[in-house]
C-alpha cells in the first residue's frame, strides 16, 4: 500500500522493512530504491523507532490488516525518491474512533508544504477506515510550524490545560467538507 499526493509518496512500512530502518538503513534505500534524507536515526527518534519495531511486531499477529496504524510511513519525494521525513499513526482507533498521528520533518526540507500535503493525505486515508472518527495531534506549545501543518489540515485545538503541550482534533464530518 502508498499513497500518492502531488509531490510525495507515502509508504507505510511493513514490519520487516521498519526494522531495516532503524538497523540497516543502506538496505531499506536499496529496497525501495530511493536514499535517506529524513531526521537523524539518533537519540530519541531512534528509541521511539525501537519501540515502535516492538509494537509492530506484536499487533502483526493480533491485527495484521491493520499495520499502517502501527507502522511508520515515509516521506518520500517523487523527484528524486528522497526520504524526507516520516509520519505515524501512534496506535489503532480507540473505543471513541481516534486515532492519534505524529511527523517528523529533516530540517533542511522543512518550510516547503511537505508536512500538510503528508498528514492531509494521511487523514483522508484514516477517515476512509469505517471506525475512524477523529484524528488527533499533540503539539509542544512553542512549536509554531507544527501548528501551522495542523491548521492547513483543518485541526483545531481542544484542550487548554496548564501543560507544555497542545492538544488538536479534526473530525471526519469536519475533514470531508474541507475543499
Amino acid at each position: 500500500m502508498q499513497i500518492k499526493t502531488n509531490r510525495l509518496l507515502l509508504i507505510p512500512l511493513p514490519v520487516e522493512q521498519l526494522a531495516l530502518l532503524i538497523f540497516d538503513c543502506r538496505r531499506l534505500e536499496a529496497v525501495l530504491d530511493c536514499h535517506y534524507n529524513g531526521e537523524p536515526l539518533e537519540n530519541e527518534f531512534l528509541q521511539i523507532l525501537k519501540k515502535q519495531v516492538a509494537a509492530a511486531t506484536y499487533y502483526k499477529t493480533i491485527y495484521p490488516e491493520d499495520y499502517p496504524f502501527y507502522t511508520f510511513w515515509l516521506l518520500m519525494k517523487h523527484d528524486d525518491r528522497c526520504i524526507i521525513g516520516t509520519a505515524c499513526f501512534k496506535d489503532r482507533p480507540n473505543a471513541s474512533g481516534e486515532v492519534e498521528i505524529g511527523y517528523g520533518l529533516a530540517d533542511i526540507h522543512q518550510g516547503f508544504g511537505y508536512m500538510a500535503e503528508a498528514v492531509s493525505q494521511m487523514c483522508q486515508w484514516a477517515f476512509a477506515q469505517e471506525n475512524v472518527r477523529f484524528v488527533t495531534a499533540e503539539t509542544d506549545k512553542e512549536n509554531l510550524a507544527s501548528q501551522h501543518v495542523l491548521g492547513r489540515c483543518g485541526f483545531v485545538p481542544y484542550s487548554k490545560e496548564q501543560s507544555e503541550t497542545l492538544w488538536w482534533r479534526v473530525a471526519k464530518a469536519h475533514y470531508r467538507s474541507r475543499k
